[in-house]
């Protein structure tokens, strides 16, 4: 998996691309994420998978 033009590797850990970046030290904007929202409803961390 490449996150901004970085190689990054899934470990069976990561629940979701948040994780991935965070593990990986990438700035992934998730604000519902990280103030523990369940339903992740904002948005901003969406993503384009090629």
């Amino acid at each position: 998996m490449i996150i901004d033009r970085k190689k990054v590797s899934i470990i069976s850990t990561d629940k979701n691309i948040v994780d991935v970046a965070k593990r990986n030290k990438i700035a992934l904007p998730a604000p519902c994420y990280l103030s523990n929202r369940v339903n992740g409803c904002c948005k901003v961390c969406i993503v384009v998978i090629n």
